[in-house]
């Protein structure tokens, strides 16, 4: 089974892949979700504690909500993952 931290990285590559073909053109969102893969990364390496990476991952889920329900979906999964790694 795979842990959890492991998971998150392909859900990020699908969140992407989900905006890429929105017309997503807010850029306190985009830097927002630079910044939500920059803190996973530095999880993962364990640089940090990602003690903010929840309330990233919350924001961008509430501003997606309507318009991009794919990239809520997997933000939601983000979300779970998070959870169970116990950030």
């Amino acid at each position: 089974m795979t842990p959890p931290a492991d998971s998150l990285k392909p859900l990020l590559a699908e969140l992407n892949k989900a905006l890429k073909h929105s017309d997503l053109s807010d850029p306190e969102t985009i830097a927002m979700l630079r910044g939500l893969d920059a803190e996973i990364d530095s999880v993962l390496a364990n640089e940090s504690s990602g003690d903010d990476l929840g309330d990233i991952v919350a924001q961008l889920e509430s501003r997606f909500a309507v318009e991009h329900p794919i990239a809520a979906q997997t933000l939601r999964e983000i979300i779970d993952i998070l959870g169970k790694i116990g950030i």
